[in-house]
């Protein structure tokens, strides 16, 4: 090979591998920009698009690239930093409606630049402040094993009594076998109320007061009347002031609220949170669970001039039982009594594909209500019961189907266990709430079910001559079209706001499910 031949072969050489080279990156790329959008739509759901099927509302604005344009989100899911080129941002200001993801939904409170992007302050929407005409449908299985859980970090997430209480204070409990008697507005039957509660039928349960006020209440046990007061409580948020982190597989994470450790228990079985409290002289190990199979969620949602259809109708199968373990103990008796309303800071969710353009998630809230009622130091309680469910829960036109209590699997009053000179007590109160919508992390507007359990025990006296134990049972199912704010969210909302937030005042539909109350031994002395 002469000269010529081998510089002309070098050069053919040269240009193939740099055809090959630049073939390579264009693939790594292509994959990367893959994985990017993969990402985001995990992180915040799928991108709207326009359809002829279905009419948004006239102040909404999307944003090009959906997920992809959403350079970060602020702890409680309310600001958004949004890419700056991105189409549709320049649209945004106050009083418009954002539509950016399933999870990026808002109305627009504050818009400000940072760097060439976006900052833009979202208010919770309802599903018709988006969609002005259309009929979205869904019917889908409920596999929660394979969702993804995401941490909340600056949700306005407890409402809590941080004081301690004297014996002259009153407070609403369940301090005697007997349900107690409220001294104030009982709580509405979409928050987890709590009474004093068993699992056979005479009698029925009692809702705790209003999660928001003081109360007080006197209750009978064993023939002696006990006061407890009940101080108003205080929010307390998890300010972190950090970014919403990446949701993770759904497991055993453990988050922290206040004082209180809360991991959520999440697979193909099983829905439900373990929450532990140990600060001080006060202790409690709670368990919440709902036994699952062939879990389905069904609705359908026409919206015609801005309005939902009173035809619209949400569904739940698979929720086959529920059941409860409560253990508590004080060391100081009266002193350590508190009051705890928690919205855990934790969503699950599944990201469902667009329908009509409109990306939607399915996601499921827990909330929780605790209240104390030890009359006496070094006291312990405990006690724990299940019991099997049939039917569904939701709403078909307004009306809630009949699901019923089936059979008691473990009775709670048979397993009340405890030590103490004095008489104690402790309810407990659970919900379980799955929506399908769009949103915010913190408010998902759109159909959901609620299936709220509330539990009280009380424990007699070791010296008494009658050593009375008594429970209260309440299981109350209902649903809703629009987005269910926790009333002491809003609260805290409209202050940071300024304005109020919308949310449903009540649930279009409600049944309760199951109400009793039971004493043992079934004498006079212990029905007080």
């Amino acid at each position: 090979m002469n000269r010529s031949e081998f510089l002309a072969t070098v050069r053919r050489l040269t240009a193939t591998t740099t055809v090959v080279l630049v073939a390579v990156a264009a693939s790594v790329a292509c994959t990367s920009d893959k994985e990017r959008e993969a990402e985001a739509i995990r992180r915040y759901g799928h991108a709207p698009t326009r359809d002829p099927n279905l009419t948004l509302q006239p102040d909404v604005v999307l944003i090009d690239g959906g997920p992809k344009s959403i350079v970060s989100a602020s702890g409680d899911g309310l600001t958004w930093t949004i890419d700056g080129s991105a189409s549709g941002v320049k649209e945004l200001k106050p009083g418009k409606v954002m539509f950016a993801s399933a999870y990026a939904v808002g109305r627009v409170v504050k818009v400000s630049r940072s760097k060439g992007n976006a900052v833009v302050t979202l208010a919770p929407v309802q599903i018709t402040d988006v969609i002005r005409d259309g009929h979205l449908k869904l019917d889908q299985k409920l596999d929660f094993g394979s969702w993804s859980m995401q941490e909340i970090p600056d949700h306005p997430a407890a409402v809590t009594d941080p004081g301690r209480q004297t014996s002259d204070d009153p407070a609403p409990g369940s301090s005697g076998p007997s349900a107690p008697t409220p001294g104030a507005a009982t709580e509405s039957p979409t928050d987890p109320p709590a009474g004093s509660p068993t699992d056979s039928p005479p009698g029925s349960a009692t809702e705790s007061p209003e999660a928001t006020s003081g109360g007080s209440a006197t209750t009978m046990a064993a023939g002696v009347p006990i006061t407890l007061k009940a101080p108003r409580f205080t929010l307390v948020g998890n300010q972190h002031a950090i970014d919403l982190p990446k949701p993770g597989p759904a497991g055993d994470s453990s988050v922290s609220v206040g004082s209180w450790s809360i991991t959520p228990k999440i697979d193909g079985r099983n829905l439900g949170f373990d929450a532990a409290y140990s600060p001080g002289g006060l202790k409690l190990f709670l368990k919440f669970r709902a036994a699952l199979a062939d879990t389905k969620m069904t609705a359908s949602l026409p919206i015609s001039a801005g309005k939902i259809s009173p035809q619209a109708s949400v569904l739940i199968d698979g929720i086959k039982s529920v059941s409860v373990d409560l253990e508590g103990g004080s060391e100081n008796g009266l002193l350590d009594n508190q009051r705890f309303r928690i919205e855990v800071p934790v969503t699950v969710a599944q990201q469902v594909v667009p329908i009509y353009g409109i990306p939607t998630t399915v996601k499921v809230d827990f909330r929780l209500h605790v209240q104390t009622a030890f009359s006496a130091k070094n006291s312990t309680i405990s006690g724990s019961g299940a019991w099997e469910l049939s039917g569904q829960i939701g709403s078909v036109g307004g009306k809630a189907p009949q699901a019923t209590m089936v059979s008691v699997i473990h009775s709670l009053t048979d397993s009340i266990q405890g030590i103490s000179v004095g008489v104690n007590g402790l309810v407990f109160g659970a919900a379980l709430k799955i929506t399908w919508g769009l949103g915010t992390p913190l408010a998902i507007a759109g159909p959901y079910g609620k299936l709220v359990v509330s539990v009280g025990i009380t424990n007699g006296s070791d010296l008494g001559i009658v050593k009375c134990r008594g429970a209260t049972l309440k299981i109350v199912g209902s649903a809703g079209m629009e987005a269910d704010i926790a009333k002491p969210v809003q609260n805290a909302l409209n202050k940071l706001f300024g304005a109020p937030v919308k949310s449903a005042d009540a649930p279009l539909a409600s049944v309760d499910i199951f109400s009793a109350s039971r004493v043992v031994p079934d004498r006079p002395i212990c029905r007080g």
